[in-house]
C-alpha cells in the first residue's frame, strides 16, 4: 500500500513539474500549488427552438456560449512531495476573494494547454476537512467576453490590418474636375455632390438652399415661408428645382 501511494505522489509530482495553472487579475495573482484532480470546461450553444402550428417544433441555430469551470483542490499547510510549495493556505484565500470582489477581469492559464482565457469568479467555497490545516476549495469561474465596436473599412492586402474610412476631404480631393469657363462653385458643388450621399429630407434641403441662392439670394430683413407647396421669399415665389 505505501509503495502504491509513494508511486500516486510521484506521478502527480511530475505532473505538477510540467504544468502550472494560474488565475490574476490587475490586483492579485495566484499559482495553484496542487493541481486539481480534474480540469473539465463547459459550454454551451445558444440554439432555439420555434414551434410552427401543424409542423411541431423546429431547431434555430444559435451562437455559442460563455465557457465554464470548476477547479477543487487544496492549499496545503504541509510540506507535500507533490505540492509546489508558497504561501499559506489563507493568504491564497485572500487573493482568491480580491480578485472576486475587485472590479478588473481575470486571466485564468494553464500551461501546456491552449486553455487560456478571461474570465470572472461566479462561486467560491473554502474550508478546512481533517485538522491538518489544509485549505479546501471549489472556484467555479466563468468566461468574460469583452464588448468591441464592429469594425469598418475594407482590409489592406499587405498588412492584412483594416483600412481607416476615407475622410470627406480626401473624397473631396478625388472628385475635384476643373472644366473650361468654371466657376469655382461649380467646382466645389461638383465635388461635394460626388462625395457626400444625401437622404430625401437632405437633399430636399439642399435643393432650396440652391433654389434661394440662384434666384438672388438673401438680404437683411428677408422673410421665407415654406410650404408643402412653394417656397416664397418676402412673398414672392422661389422656384424650386426638383432634379437638377
Amino acid at each position: 500500500m505505501s509503495s502504491f501511494l509513494a508511486s500516486l505522489l510521484n506521478a502527480i509530482g511530475q505532473a505538477a513539474s510540467s504544468l502550472t495553472i494560474s488565475l490574476s487579475s490587475e490586483s492579485a495573482a495566484v499559482v495553484f500549488p496542487v493541481l486539481p484532480s480534474e480540469l473539465m470546461v463547459s459550454v454551451n450553444t445558444n440554439h432555439g427552438t420555434v414551434n410552427i402550428n401543424n409542423f411541431g417544433d423546429y431547431l434555430m441555430m444559435g451562437k455559442t456560449g460563455l465557457r465554464t469551470l470548476t477547479l477543487s483542490g487544496f492549499f496545503p499547510a504541509q510540506d507535500y512531495p507533490f505540492a509546489m510549495m508558497g504561501l499559506a493556505p489563507y493568504t491564497y484565500i485572500a487573493q482568491l476573494e480580491t480578485m472576486r470582489t475587485g472590479d478588473s477581469v481575470c486571466q485564468l492559464t494553464v500551461s501546456d494547454t491552449p486553455l487560456s482565457m478571461p474570465c470572472l469568479i461566479s462561486s467560491f467555497k473554502f474550508g478546512e476537512k481533517d485538522g491538518s490545516g489544509d485549505v479546501y476549495y471549489e472556484l467555479g469561474l466563468t468566461e468574460y467576453r469583452y464588448v468591441t465596436a464592429p469594425e469598418t473599412g475594407k482590409t489592406e492586402t499587405a498588412t492584412g490590418l483594416k483600412k481607416r474610412p476615407e475622410s470627406f476631404w480626401s473624397k473631396m480631393k478625388k472628385n475635384i474636375t476643373y472644366y473650361p469657363g468654371d466657376s469655382i462653385g461649380n467646382v466645389i458643388g461638383r465635388a461635394v455632390g460626388k462625395s457626400v450621399t444625401l437622404n430625401n429630407e437632405q437633399f430636399s434641403k439642399f435643393q432650396i438652399y440652391r433654389s434661394i441662392v440662384r434666384n438672388g439670394g438673401l438680404s437683411p430683413g428677408d422673410i421665407i415661408r415654406l410650404t408643402t407647396m412653394n417656397l416664397k421669399r418676402n412673398d414672392e415665389n422661389v422656384p424650386v428645382a426638383k432634379n437638377q
